[in-house]
């Protein structure tokens, strides 16, 4: 993941806030070889995510905040921190297909590894997002924990990943604290 402040408007380039692009068409193989440890390094597909196009408050005037990520394997050949540059400019030059001029224009480039995130969410497994690789048909841990009171939403819960799971995990969360209140 790569987080850039940029002098530019993106807005020529994608209109969205948020832009899927595949390199592939074999998505499930895509993911399937991450789990075994190779990188496409974007090739396969990545997203770009400009928060400023709906928030102006994230960036300074006439400028923007641009993320771009992909799936990663936790380890690759050598180590990440050794090879962060690398791999940020290999993300970024795949972007720059899409939004040209990211990396001269870029005033603020912070880039995070897989082991960044293991870092940040104390996950063992630690693949980008802070979770584990998607694995098809495969669910996650249960809402309901062993403590009581403590409870599970997220992309490794049982409906697993992707903003419309999570806010519809957080519903099912919702509906079980309610019944089990009244």
């Amino acid at each position: 993941m790569v987080h850039l402040g940029v002098d530019m408007d993106p807005s020529r380039y994608q209109d969205g806030i948020l832009n899927y692009y595949y390199g592939t068409y074999d998505v499930e193989g895509g993911i399937a070889r991450t789990r075994d440890a190779d990188f496409h390094e974007g090739k396969d597909g990545f997203l770009i995510y400009i928060p400023s196009f709906h928030s102006s408050s994230m960036a300074p005037p006439g400028q923007h905040a641009i993320t771009v990520y992909t799936i990663a394997p936790n380890k690759i050949e050598g180590s990440w921190e050794a090879r962060r540059k690398e791999m940020t400019d290999k993300l970024l030059h795949e972007a720059e297909k899409i939004i040209p001029g990211l990396r001269e224009n870029a005033k603020v480039i912070v880039s995070l590894t897989p082991v960044d995130f293991g870092r940040l969410t104390h996950m063992l497994d630690y693949h980008s997002f802070g979770g584990y690789c998607p694995v098809m048909g495969k669910t996650g841990a249960p809402h309901r924990t062993p403590f009581e009171g403590l409870w599970f939403i997220g992309a490794q819960s049982d409906l697993s990943g992707g903003v419309s799971n999570v806010v519809l995990g957080g519903r099912k969360v919702f509906k079980a604290i309610r019944g089990e209140t009244r």
